[in-house]
């Protein structure tokens, strides 16, 4: 269970409205026996975010104990004393996603085997010491929480049922906040009868059912008190006088007494609700990548607050314009703050991270592709299950070649975002660092869009040339009619020209609706680059597969149309899966086999499978590049020398690697020497990386490089079904991506903006 240690030496710097500071006391320094603690971040949310005091903090980081060092307490919590640089450190690391809240290791001392530093971590009662001077870099290491109390959830986690658990607290002398245990249980889980706008149908809503926040009955079916998904408990101390840790404490162990489980056992998310808490300035506040979010008074019953505080668990960092908070087109800016209030969703760089909307995206490269402009019309959210979509998307990124890449979004409101703030029914351009990936990083919405508005950006990517955004045409349409904005990006020299045609269904392309549409190129080597390599176009060509579940076994085993092929291990569409879901691929003879070599051993996902074909598939074989040197550090790119001169490298790792990984990579060859160069983000790496290597067949050359984006679906052509095991559907990569889709229109025009 997590749960934070704010401590009253640092508790008046950290969450204060108004109240006297508490005189500092530290407690006695603890022997520690385990190697570190896991590394956390906790997100806080005021009371009033238009008004939140100077000193508020948004983002505070803390530690959680190992049992060994807490006297077998288990989710004990610490706050991490930092100065202001330590801590502007500790938020860099998360925005490059170097630190991971809640999986990461702060390592104790300098002994460590992991990094060298001079002084060491001091641990006490009631806080944890980094001495000042040092890097948390120095104590900072990668891995996974070293233990399965409790579940690590990273972005792209958020799919399926969630079992959930509310727990309201009666304290000592009888506080608690006002709700019933079964109004509680209205307001998060509903049923609409009872609460027509609750978090669990609004989650369902803006996920298009792919994620249901369900009310989990474990351990409580047979209480006296059983109410769906609510548990009610009496804490041994008051609310007032207490650290956040103390009351956090009693809570765990009330609740873990009544449900005869540790928490959080088979629940996914667990929040807390309190009625008060001595000088607190915050309404709510979560851990990210976990299951913990704690509630004051009544902001457990606001919907939009439980959407935007669990955004948090998901690893969504804040939404803002000017400030933290003042994106209103997003639940992660400036939440609605009401018992009825809710109907609005996340912006598209939230959008992108959570993946919800995987099959409706664009991932546009301008400084990549050949072809420099993109033509298309965007569909709002609400709208993303209507029937006339017809492969539609309704989120885009801009990729700048850079950690720092913008998103595109149709905001309409109509339905279950039909209490938006702003930027309604336009077009909404935003800005977001870590490729929109990373842990907690923060949005910031830079303009709204109308029919005819144009935005740029000038010097886009470093590129010299200038990125423009125009909205050809604006249709609201209805419930019924389909809404859609017409919209053309351009870097360098524009031609807009008039809107698209709207797509009819019969002209929707084919495909798998589980992956992306990208604008990326059909050559394998993706755009010429001046890197120099033997490999050539001509030496392999990029095919996808759909490879689909495993009916719950371990591997499955499709049959190939082609012989000399190569098959790589992470599915294209990787956000669909779990980031702790890691698999092999094997291919022999025309047989391909995906094996799950993490969890339980089976995917119910559609697994899309990369493969390439070359002419003799003998004469390929895995180089192992290995981690590249002084990871965490700006060592990038990376050498080896290759067993032959001019070797042919096919630039897609072919190791196993979690499937949430997007690292993707440039490679260059000059006699025995191997230059790869990661493109995805300017850093190094720590898988053991593999390549296909082969040897050179003449001097002719050309760039290799791996896309930074999945392949594109195209219609597929089916091959003969094999005897020994299902035929997988083939699709090969157009050469060409249209701008426009030629269609008829609908019969019945819809409102024109």
């Amino acid at each position: 269970m997590l749960f934070c240690n704010r401590n009253l030496f640092l508790l008046y710097t950290l969450a204060v409205a108004s109240f006297e500071p508490i005189e500092a006391t530290i407690s006695r320094r603890v022997q520690t026996k385990s190697e570190g603690c896991v590394a956390q971040a906790v997100a806080w949310l005021p009371e009033d975010p238009r008004n939140a005091p100077e000193n508020f903090k948004h983002l505070t980081f803390e530690c959680e104990l190992d049992p060994i060092d807490a006297k077998g307490e288990i989710g004990r919590m610490l706050e991490l004393d930092l100065t202001a640089k330590q801590e502007e450190e500790f938020k860099s690391l998360m925005a490059n996603g170097v630190f991971i809240p809640n999986s990461s290791i702060l390592t104790f001392n300098s002994n460590s085997d992991v990094f060298g530093t001079s002084g060491d971590v001091e641990v006490f009662e009631d806080i944890i010491r980094i001495p000042p001077g040092v890097t948390i870099s120095s104590f900072l290491r990668k891995g996974t929480r070293p233990d399965n109390r409790q579940r690590n959830r990273r972005l792209g986690d958020q799919f399926g049922d969630s079992p959930t658990l509310v727990i309201k607290t009666i304290d000592t002398s009888g506080r608690t906040v006002p709700q019933t245990i079964q109004e509680l249980s209205n307001n998060v889980f509903g049923p609409e009868s009872e609460d027509a706008i609750n978090a669990r149908n609004q989650f369902f809503a803006c996920s298009a059912g792919k994620f249901d926040l369900s009310p989990g009955n474990f351990g409580h079916e047979d209480n006296p008190d059983h109410t769906p998904g609510v548990i009610e408990v009496n804490i041994d101390i008051s609310l007032v006088g207490q650290t956040q840790s103390a009351i956090r404490s009693a809570i765990l162990t009330a609740a873990n007494a009544k449900l005869g489980l540790s928490l959080p056992g088979q629940y996914e998310f667990t929040l807390y609700t309190i009625e008060d808490c001595d000088g607190c300035g915050w309404a709510a506040y979560a851990y990210y990548n976990s299951h913990l979010s704690m509630y004051r008074k009544n902001y457990a019953s606001y919907p939009a607050v439980v959407l935007h505080e669990l955004g948090h668990n998901f690893g969504l960092g804040h939404s803002g314009e000017t400030v933290t908070y003042d994106d209103h087109s997003c639940l992660m800016g400036n939440p609605l703050f009401g018992f009825d209030l809710a109907k609005m969703c996340y912006n598209a760089a939230k959008s992108w991270q959570i993946g919800w909307y995987a099959d409706a995206e664009v991932d546009y490269k301008p400084t990549v592709i050949g072809n420099e402009s993109w033509t298309g019309q965007l569909v709002g959210v609400a709208q993303y299950s209507h029937a006339d979509r017809d492969g539609r998307p309704v989120t885009l990124r801009i990729d700048s070649g850079s950690t720092n890449d913008y998103f595109i979004n149709f905001n309409r409101k109509i339905g279950m975002t039909s209490q938006n703030k702003e930027g309604s029914d336009l077009v909404n351009v935003y800005e977001q660092d870590g490729n929109g990936e990373s842990t907690g990083n923060a949005s910031k919405i830079l303009k709204n869009l109308n029919e005819g508005d144009e935005w740029t950006k000038a010097n886009f990517g470093n590129s010299g040339k200038t990125l423009s955004i125009k909205v050809n045409e604006i249709v609201l349409g209805d419930e019924s009619i389909i809404g859609y904005a017409d919209v053309t990006i351009c870097l360098g020299t524009c031609n807009f020209g008039s809107p698209s045609i709207s797509p009819s269904p019969t002209d929707a392309p084919s495909g798998s609706s589980s992956l992306r549409p990208t604008l990326i190129s059909s050559s394998p080597t993706g755009n010429p680059t001046s890197s120099f390599s033997p490999t050539t176009e001509e030496d392999y060509k990029d095919y996808q597969f759909e490879v689909g579940s495993s009916n719950g076994q371990t591997s499955k085993t499709v049959e190939l149309p082609f012989d000399n092929m190569l098959g790589f291990p992470q599915p294209i569409n990787r956000r669909e899966f779990s980031s702790s879901t890691q698999f092999t691929a094997e291919v022999e003879g025309k047989s391909l086999t995906i094996t799950k070599t993490s969890n339980s051993g089976s995917w119910s996902q559609n697994f899309i499978a990369r493969l390439v074909k070359v002419a003799d598939s003998s004469s390929w074989k895995k180089f192992r590049v290995g981690p590249s040197e002084n990871v965490g550090s700006n060592s990038n790119p990376f050498f080896v020398d290759l067993p032959e001169e001019d070797m042919r490298v096919i630039p897609y790792p072919c190791n196993s690697m979690l499937a949430w990984w997007g690292d993707t990579f440039d490679v260059e060859v000059a006699g025995k020497r191997l230059k790869v160069t990661r493109t995805d983000k300017d850093g190094t790496w720590g898988m053991d990386l593999k390549f296909f290597i082969a040897s050179g067949r003449g001097t002719q050359s050309s760039p290799s490089s791996s896309p930074t984006s999945n392949p594109t679906m195209s219609p597929s052509f089916g091959s003969t079904p094999s005897t020994k095991a299902p035929a997988a559907s083939l699709s090969s990569n157009p050469s060409q991506i249209p701008t426009k889709s030629v269609s008829v229109p609908p019969s019945s025009r819809p409102t024109r903006r």
